[in-house]
């Protein structure tokens, strides 16, 4: 904190003043709150179930697409899946599929020790959440096979 500001100098307040901490991030509250009343009126059970649906769908049409390995076989997961194509690096395809509007992570994702576990060097992460339809994974397929085409 400051006791005075000017164009030349600024003055700073004594201690333990100096160290206060400003304006409360009063917006971030106020707009948490207002997130979870969203996600309450939809209610958590009706979410999951959508995301549940939609991660088999996605699940399904990249192993359709083929030429690629997905990775993870959990009975209870997440909205995202992970694989690789064949003999292309992830990072290449991830910027071919983002050219083509379709979002999703390449990399080690902070897990390097699963990586080595499953003898890869990174791959590729397709989420997915309350916001999303089956339409957005037939993108996410169409994306796929344009990597492929163009890199395999």
């Amino acid at each position: 904190m400051v006791t005075s500001v000017t164009l030349e100098s600024r003055r700073e307040a004594d201690l333990p003043l100096r160290f206060e901490a400003g304006t409360p991030n009063y917006p971030a509250a106020v707009s948490l709150a207002e997130a979870i009343r969203y996600l309450q009126r939809i209610g958590m059970q009706r979410i999951r179930e959508h995301e549940n649906t939609l991660h088999e769908y996605m699940r399904e049409q990249l192993v359709n697409v083929g030429g690629l390995t997905v990775y993870g076989s959990a009975p209870e997961h997440s909205g995202s899946v992970a694989f690789n194509l064949d003999g292309i690096q992830p990072y290449d395809a991830g910027m071919i599929m983002d050219r083509m509007g379709v979002a999703v992570r390449t990399g080690t994702h902070c897990a390097e020790p699963l990586m080595r576990h499953f003898g890869i060097n990174g791959c590729i992460r397709a989420s997915l959440a309350l916001y999303n339809d089956t339409d957005d994974i037939d993108r996410l397929a169409e994306a796929v096979r344009k990597a492929q085409s163009m890199l395999g």
